[in-house]
């Protein structure tokens, strides 16, 4: 919100910004770690060049628009999908200038958000204080999601398709969204849940 503005401070709002702040570390920390493992970048060419070299620029001009952080945010919004799709989509993950791209763009993003006063922190370990605080408000901690997910791999490996769905569902109701894929099961909370997960 613009800091001119009124700003609609509500619960549901508290919860929409806490998805996205999830969101944005949690992005920043698959950059990081595909960067840290690499040697070198230099797969290809970088594409998608009005975002990768005019994030900065882009920025600048917002933030000289009468301290506009909405728009700014808008700005950053762009690589942030970029570097997801390069992450968890399959035409991303075998895109030729896959690394110089998450190369580039990280080092434009992380100048735009260090101004923004975000990002700079390590983004694993805000995410580990983002989960235990939201799985605090639910009165439960990682080792009970631990236990639950032990719970509907076994239920899994047993063909008892019911149960892991069910398993799944109760964590849902209570802010634990699973997150499967070849490697395993990881999770994230769900701040923002439905009047019917809610009332579960």
């Amino acid at each position: 919100t613009h800091y001119r503005a009124p700003i609609n401070y509500t619960e549901k709002t508290l919860e929409e910004a806490s998805d996205r702040v999830y969101y944005l570390y949690q992005t920043l920390a698959d950059l990081q770690a595909t960067l840290a493992a690499t040697e070198d970048t230099n797969d290809g060419p970088v594409y998608e060049p009005d975002c990768v070299h005019k994030v900065e620029e882009r920025m600048r001009q917002a933030m000289e628009d009468d301290f506009n952080t909405a728009l700014t945010i808008g700005v950053i919004s762009e690589p942030l999908k970029i570097i997801n799709d390069l992450h968890h989509t399959k035409a991303g993950r075998k895109r030729a200038g896959r690394l110089a791209t998450l190369a580039a763009i990280s080092e434009g993003l992380m100048t735009t958000l260090s101004i923004l006063g975000v990002g700079v922190d390590d983004p694993e370990q805000v995410l580990s204080e983002m989960r235990d605080r939201a799985l605090a408000r639910r009165e439960m901690n990682e080792s009970d999601v631990v236990s639950a997910i032990a719970d509907r791999r076994q239920a899994r490996d047993d063909k008892d398709w019911a149960r892991a769905d069910a398993i799944r569902d109760e964590l849902l109701g209570k802010g634990v969204q699973l997150m499967d894929s070849p490697t395993g099961t990881t999770w994230r909370p769900l701040y923002e849940l439905t009047s019917e997960e809610e009332e579960a």
